[in-house]
């Protein structure tokens, strides 16, 4: 039996691989560049957290947006349904307000689920 993180290691791997066959520049672009700032935004998380540092509401929902995860995902809806989004589509204004309120709403919705008590 394999080790677990060479488990994730090896689904890694192979996810990749098929990722970067099928997905086109523009996606694998999107989904690094959207990995990246989910890094950032849950390392900002975690150093604010460290610092016990309580943010008002609009920083919060601000850093709430890129650490809740939902951003890669966008990208991986696209691969998965090989699709080729043209950076215009991205740069169009009622895309743009949808793609942020998909991401709130996944976003609150997430932090009133892990807020809750969990029965012992």
């Amino acid at each position: 039996m394999c080790h677990p993180p060479l488990v994730l290691l090896l689904k890694m791997c192979s996810f990749r691989a098929r990722f970067v066959a099928k997905a086109s520049p523009n996606c694998q672009r999107r989904f690094l560049a959207r990995c990246l700032d989910f890094v950032t935004a849950v390392t900002k998380e975690a150093s604010l957290r460290e610092d016990s540092c309580t943010l008002p509401i609009d920083s919060y929902m601000t850093l709430r947006r890129e650490t809740c995860g939902v951003q890669p995902y966008y990208a991986l809806i696209e691969y998965a349904h090989g699709l080729d989004l043209p950076e215009e589509v991205f740069e169009n204004h009622v895309f743009i307000r949808l793609y942020w309120l998909g991401v709130e709403l996944v976003g609150l919705t997430n932090v009133g689920i892990l807020s809750l008590s969990m029965p012992v």
